[in-house]
């Protein structure tokens, strides 16, 4: 497997969240980050709970995904790819 192709990693979460435990899928973005792409920061993270989110009114209210972690992600996808849109 490619260990940058995020894909994966969505696709894992969307079906932890369909078939796992309850909290399941929300611990997929976190250990992706931490164990999988560390080197990302935490922009793994906010592209896996961002691609989940449209399944949820407010997804900080109704999931255990943290906005503070959403937010480095973003700061850190800006980073790495400033001039992107």
């Amino acid at each position: 497997t490619e260990p940058g192709y995020y894909e994966l990693y969505r696709a894992r979460a969307m079906w932890l969240e369909a078939v796992g435990e309850p909290g399941d899928w929300e611990r997929s973005p976190d250990e992706t980050a931490t164990k999988y792409l560390p080197a990302e920061g935490m922009s793994v993270y906010t592209r896996i709970a961002w691609s989940l989110s449209t399944d949820y009114q407010n997804v900080f209210q109704q999931t255990r995904i943290d906005w503070n972690k959403m937010r480095q992600g973003c700061r850190d996808i800006e980073t790495r790819w400033p001039n992107s849109l």
